[in-house]
């Protein structure tokens, strides 16, 4: 059952990333096709970081509260951002809404890797978090890299389809798992205060070049 919740996070953490930029490599025809300035198509991957932002030290703390829940609430926020884009594929509106499922859901997931690690793989907490990052990697790697050849194949419909797959087969997979799993998913004993964290001036430095990288990463995907 480990198995299966493991390999359904993995699935759904590449699906949330895929989702990510799905349109960044044809923005100008998705644009087009919807009837939209290139600039909102933009700002559907702008989503992502602006919410994991908000997000990312609440969702922390809920996921340290009750973690089997608020994991859960990132995966099936993620799948329904993946999926429903699939009923109206041309309406902007629709696929805002989509990707604010997908962006609100986006911290839980990745915010979820060191406790998961360390709940259900202790003596493999490292290799676990490597391959869950990789996952996260080689999401938004596939949907940059097949983007293009799948809008040339078949327009937008084409191009959500692969994610809304993963999403669904992710989803199946983490919710058997979850329901069937026996192992206590309680927090570890890790325990922080708020102001012990905010006052590391470390931690603002690599903040603020990551919070650079991604805003570069972001325009220059679009």
């Amino acid at each position: 059952m480990k198995l299966l919740l493991t390999l359904g996070f993995i699935l759904i953490t590449f699906a949330s990333q895929s989702i990510w930029v799905t349109f960044s490599p044809v923005l100008s025809n998705v644009a087009e096709e919807l009837g939209v300035q290139t600039a909102l198509v933009g700002y559907l991957a702008v989503l992502y970081p602006l919410f994991f932002l908000i997000l990312t030290i609440p969702s922390g703390i809920l996921l340290d509260r009750n973690f089997r829940f608020w994991l859960t609430f990132g995966s099936v926020a993620t799948f329904l951002g993946g999926t429903l884009r699939l009923l109206m594929p041309y309406s902007y509106a629709w696929l805002f809404s989509c990707q604010l499922f997908a962006a609100i859901g986006q911290p839980f997931l990745l915010n979820g890797f060191v406790p998961f690690a360390s709940r259900l793989y202790e003596k493999k907490r490292a290799l676990m978090i490597s391959i869950m990052s990789l996952s996260m990697y080689l999401g938004t790697i596939f949907a940059l890299a097949t983007g293009y050849y799948l809008y040339t194949a078949g327009g937008v419909e084409m191009l959500i389809v692969p994610s809304a797959i993963i999403s669904i087969a992710g989803i199946l997979l983490f919710l058997a798992g979850i329901l069937l799993i026996g192992q206590d998913l309680s927090a570890t004993g890790f325990a922080f205060k708020i102001r012990d964290v905010v006052g590391k001036r470390d931690l603002w430095f690599l903040g603020c070049i990551l919070g650079l990288g991604v805003a570069v990463f972001d325009s220059l995907a679009t």
